[in-house]
């Protein structure tokens, strides 16, 4: 092999190598991790407030709020 299609080769084999990479990250398995999340009162002389809001593009909006003794 002449030292110019050697340098061909060589590059040939460098792109193969980053599109079979690109190909193997996208083939990877994504593990999903499930956590329970559940209410829990607050604990003994504290107080629990939750509190929401959202809003419209038009203006109207609302807003909400709860507490837990």
């Amino acid at each position: 092999v002449r030292p110019p299609e050697q340098w061909i080769m060589t590059k040939r084999m460098a792109v193969d190598y980053v599109q079979a990479a690109a190909i193997a990250d996208k083939m990877r398995t994504h593990t999903k991790t499930q956590v329970l999340v559940r209410w829990e009162p607050p604990a003994p002389g504290w107080i629990k407030l939750n509190t929401d809001g959202a809003c419209k593009s038009n203006g109207e909006a609302g807003c909400g709020c709860n507490v837990n003794c």
